[in-house]
């Protein structure tokens, strides 16, 4: 062999060394972005949103189902003495903690809410020194 076989082959290895150490860091980050959820809310934050506003409609609890009688009902439940049965059924009463959390929890969802809208507005900002944080 020549030297500049020798030369030629040592830039291969001396090549091939560096797109192993390139391809090792890329799989390390392409990995930890995999895992991470503000990434995809970064990639696309409206598929984002729209994803957390559909697992919200489904999770959130249904209101009571409401009957609803028409006149000539009303009078057959009130001559057959149903009617008096189905008026004196208790209402269930809210309590000062459960107002209390109820009012808390909706305070909670609002701020977090605004701080998810300033973060995805001010994403692609540029950061200057009028809008850097202090």
């Amino acid at each position: 062999m020549s030297d500049d076989d020798e030369a030629t082959i040592e830039a291969i290895r001396h090549r091939m060394m560096e797109v192993r150490r390139d391809l090792k860091q890329d799989l390390a980050t392409s990995a930890r972005d995999m895992t991470d959820w503000r990434s995809y809310v970064r990639a696309s934050p409206w598929i984002a949103i729209a994803s957390a506003v559909a697992v919200g409609y489904l999770l959130a609890p249904k209101g009571p189902a409401v009957v609803r009688l028409s006149g000539i009902e009303l009078q057959n439940l009130a001559r057959n003495g149903q009617a008096t049965a189905m008026a004196s059924v208790p209402q269930p009463k809210k309590s000062l903690a459960r107002s209390l959390f109820s009012s808390l929890a909706g305070l909670a969802a609002r701020s977090a809410m605004t701080y998810v809208t300033h973060r995805l507005t001010n994403a692609n900002r540029p950061r200057t020194e009028e809008n850097a944080p202090v």
